[in-house]
C-alpha cells in the first residue's frame, strides 16, 4: 500500500510525504516530496532525495505530483531529476502519487 500524508518530523518540520507499507504491515519506504508546487511551499519543506524500494522483485520509484517535472519548472537548470534517478537506478516501475494539499 502507498499512501500520501502530511508528515511532521522530530524538529516540527512539515513534509508532503508518502509511505509504502508491505502486505505484512511493515513500513518499506517513507518518501518526502522533493519538488514543491506553490500550494506546498506555504506549509511543507522539501525532501532531499529520491528513493526506491523492491516490491515483489520489481524496483519501484515513487514521486509526488511535481516531482515528475524539473524543479520550479526550470527546464534550463534541471533535466527531469526523477526520470534521471529512475534511469540511473534501473527502476522497473515508476509510481506518481497525486499531491496532498492542505
Amino acid at each position: 500500500v502507498a499512501a500520501g500524508y502530511p508528515e511532521v518530523d522530530e524538529s516540527g518540520a512539515l513534509f508532503n510525504s508518502l509511505c509504502v507499507v508491505s502486505k505484512a504491515g511493515v513500513l518499506r519506504l517513507n518518501y518526502r516530496k522533493r519538488f514543491l508546487y506553490e500550494a506546498d511551499k506555504c506549509w511543507a519543506s522539501a525532501g532531499d532525495h529520491f528513493d526506491c524500494v523492491v516490491i515483489d522483485g520489481f524496483k519501484v520509484a515513487f514521486g509526488i505530483c511535481m516531482d515528475i517535472n524539473p524543479k520550479d519548472f526550470d527546464f534550463e537548470r534541471d533535466n527531469f531529476a526523477l526520470a534521471s534517478h529512475c534511469r540511473t537506478e534501473e527502476v522497473d516501475v515508476r509510481k506518481i502519487v497525486p499531491s496532498l494539499s492542505l
